[in-house]
């Protein structure tokens, strides 16, 4: 009868310690890096080659606000617009480069171009920001933008979407580009937050 007592209070005793042991764990928060924290990364930004849609202004507040916005959350960045490509140079002159398609920039070439310039930066990351369409209603303007994330040693994507802006056109459609480009790097950031990648 002892014997079988003090079977039942070791049993007891364990028990107890396992459910201390499994609390203490479960009361411990998990933390979580985001994956492109401290990393260096590239952004290639193609959105002028709707340069007479947005407007000469939208651009350089676009990059810093885009820069500003990632090199908060502890990333190394550096911008490459189309225009000023190789490739870009030989497009941005021609009334064409506003009809465009995905499939006739040289998104590839561009990239595949500037590899010297990744390495020599450390670049572990691209970000590819692509004006998919464009269109302009009587009172107001809507856009798709794509953003695309790329590992840069494996080539794989981490994040692929495509943003739907609009905006109410008063007098024409390159007012505010202010307030443009914050929704469109917020909504940015935003995402690459949701993912776990900032």
């Amino acid at each position: 009868m002892i014997r079988l007592g003090y079977v039942f209070c070791r049993l007891a005793l364990t028990v107890c310690l396992a459910t201390s042991i499994g609390a203490s764990a479960q009361s411990e928060p998990q933390s979580f890096e985001p994956i492109m924290k401290g990393k260096s990364v590239y952004i290639y930004d193609f959105l002028d080659i709707r340069k007479r849609q947005f407007g000469d202004a939208f651009f350089d507040i676009f990059e810093s606000k885009l820069t500003d916005g990632l090199t908060k959350y502890g990333l190394d960045t550096k911008v490459i617009r189309f225009s000023k490509t190789r490739a870009g140079g030989f497009y941005s002159s021609s009334d064409q480069i506003n009809t465009y398609q995905s499939g006739s920039v040289p998104v590839e070439q561009v990239i595949n171009d500037n590899i010297p310039e990744e390495r020599s930066f450390n670049s572990s990351y691209r970000i590819i920001a692509f004006p998919l369409s464009y269109t302009v209603s009587q009172m107001s303007q809507s856009y798709d933008i794509r953003w695309v994330v790329e590992d840069v040693s494996s080539g794989k994507q981490v994040l692929d979407f495509t943003y739907h802006g609009k905006n109410m056109i008063l007098f024409s459609t390159k007012e505010n580009p202010e307030g443009r480009a914050s929704k469109l790097v917020n909504h940015f950031l935003e995402e690459l937050r949701a993912k776990g990648l900032i």
